[in-house]
Parts: structure tokens; sequence; C-alpha cells
């Protein structure tokens, strides 16, 4: 083992063993809680050209499965039924206008940046996210705005065509009071992961940009060739962006993978914590408290650490605090972003 690797075993470790002590007390929601950080550090560690095995690999995965299943089971005996998705509820209870009872206006208001190379799924999305259903769609030209309500806040898409002849025209639609950029990309066409590359770094690049949230939407991850969430990761570079909150979803349009975790970073952009409960379904809430209590207990465990001069220990607890907030952000909680930043300087300080 390398100088400076301990923190990554050691991490895996403790999530694993605390994974299946969860899953012999009965407890599914901490247990995927657990078992997904877990297989987060082997991603993490794989990215840093650490080896990691297939058989590690494939246990987790195994394991998240086998706790989303215990889970899911306990939430129909509790329900009686698979509650519907976030966006179909929010789809459904759109009320209809009429003379008596007007629709009253939405309390915010998200404008949204959306581009990507052409075909790689951004109409499909914004169709989606519109009418809760996939219709696969010809090639934008130009751009199409579009705009919906949903709950409180009013979605204002600017999908942009992603031909070439129509990216270099891309910052000619920009608008000053866009809130997000949402970048897609197609994960099965790692052969154009170059051109994908350059041409989002051709907006992150632009001054008028600069600061503006990011969301990378890996689209198309039910296909056979479709390349994992670290592959994206680093053909497009995202480990070298600064200055702004950024957060990678892995989806798939087409089979609703995911679709919720997306509506939901969008929603916490504009939304506090508290004025989230209607973007969030009661699974991931619960995930999310849970989370939180983990994250909290590791800083705790730090800051004592770091107290009695035990940096190396101090340093442990600080990259699992930063491993429970990613997969906040991945969840959909932008706000986790901020924490996230301050692990890494802590981590920084304690190197």
């Amino acid at each position: 083992m390398e100088k400076g690797q301990s923190h990554f075993f050691s991490g895996y470790k403790h999530f694993l063993e605390r994974g299946d002590e969860c899953m012999n007390e009965g407890k599914w929601y901490p247990a995927v809680s657990n078992y997904t950080l877990a297989r987060k550090v082997l991603d993490e560690m794989a990215q840093k050209g650490i080896d990691v095995s297939d058989k590690d690999i494939k246990n987790a995965d195994k394991l998240i499965a086998k706790a989303k299943k215990k889970m899911e089971e306990q939430r129909m005996k509790e329900s009686g039924q698979k509650p519907p998705s976030i966006l179909s509820r929010l789809i459904q209870a759109i009320p209809k206008p009429s003379a008596k009872q007007p629709v009253p206006p939405p309390t915010k208001r998200l404008s949204l940046f959306v581009f990507g190379l052409d075909r790689a799924g951004k109409t499909t999305l914004v169709d989606y996210l519109k009418h809760g259903k996939y219709q696969d769609h010809s090639p934008t030209l130009g751009i199409d705005v579009s705009t919906i309500t949903l709950g409180r806040i009013k979605f204002e898409f600017n999908d942009l065509g992603g031909q070439a002849a129509f990216r270099a025209t891309w910052m000619d639609h920009w608008n000053p009071s866009t809130d997000v950029l949402v970048f897609m990309v197609d994960a099965s066409d790692a052969a154009r992961f170059g051109d994908a590359k350059a041409a989002l770094w051709s907006i992150l690049d632009r001054p008028e940009t600069k600061g503006k949230p990011l969301l990378v939407i890996s689209n198309k991850v039910d296909l056979q060739d479709a390349r994992s969430i670290m592959s994206v990761k680093t053909a497009l570079g995202l480990n070298a962006i600064t200055g702004r909150d950024v957060a990678v979803n892995e989806v798939s349009v087409k089979e609703n993978k995911n679709m919720d975790k997306t509506l939901a970073f969008l929603a916490s952009v504009v939304l506090q914590d508290e004025e989230m409960k209607e973007y969030v379904d009661d699974e991931v809430a619960r995930l999310a408290r849970n989370f939180e209590e983990i994250y909290k207990a590791f800083v705790e465990e730090a800051k004592d650490l770091e107290k009695k001069g035990d940096k190396a220990k101090a340093r442990d607890r600080v990259y699992k605090a930063k491993m429970v907030q990613e997969e906040l952000l991945e969840e959909g909680f932008l706000k986790a972003a901020a924490k996230v930043q301050k692990c890494k300087d802590w981590l920084a300080r304690l190197a």
C-alpha cells in the first residue's frame, strides 16, 4: 500500500462492515447508504489508479441491490403499493385554470441552459420533464425555448441544437439570468467524448458563465456500450473544474432511470432544504437523513482527533465525511457541494 492510500482502504472497509451490521439488524435504509458509500470509495480508488478487483465491485453492486430490494419490500409493506415517481406526481398535480379558480403563480423561477452534442438526448430530456413520458425526437435546429411549472417552480428550458453548425452560436443565446448549465452527453458514444469535452469547455471557459452551477447528465446508460460515470468524468475533464458547483447524474430518459434525481438537483438550486419535500420522495429523504447523521459523526470525530494531534486518523474521518456529501450531491442535493469543498480544504490542511 502506497503512502497516502490508507484512508481509501479504511473507508471502504468501514462502510462495507457498517452495511453488513445494518443488514443483520434489519436496518435497510442505513445499509443502502453504507454499501453505496463503499462502492463510491472503490470508484475513487480506481480513478486514482489504485488496483480494484472486479470481484469487489460486483460484490458491492450485489449488496446494494440486495439492500434496496429489502428497502422496497419494506416500503410496499408500509404503503401497500409502489409510489409514483416525483415527476408524475407533480405533473398530475398541475392545476387546470378556470374562471372561478385561477392557477396560482409559481413562487420560484429556474432558467436552464441545456447544451451538448447532437443525439445526446437533450430535447428528449426536456420533453420528458414536461410530459412525464419518453418520446424520440429529431435533432433541434438552433434553439427551442419552453416552460413548465412543476410544484412551486417555473422551469424555463433553453434547449440548444448540438450539431457542429450550431455549437459556435450557443453563446448568442446566453441569458445573464441563467441559473444552471445542463450539459448532456451520450454515455454510449465514447468515440465522440473528445468532441463532447471540447463543446463543454467552450462554454465553461466563457467569462459570462463563471460561477454558474453545472449539472452533467450522462444519458443512455441503459445501452450495452454505455461507459461508467467515472469514465465520463475523466473523458470530460470534470475534475479540472473549479469555482462552480458540479454534479453528475447517470440517467436513461428512455428507461426513466434517475430522472427524479435530475429534477431534485434542479429544484435544489433555488429552494432551501425545507422546501424540497415535494421534489424528493420518501426513500431519498430517509437516505439523506442517514447520510447527514453519518456525516456529522465523522466531522465530530475528525475535530476531536485533530485537536489531539492525530492528523492521520483525522484525515481518515474527513475523507469519509467527503464521500458522504458527494453521494448526497449525486442524489440531487446541491447544498452538499459546499460541504464537499469544506472537506477538500480540510484534507489539504491535514496533508
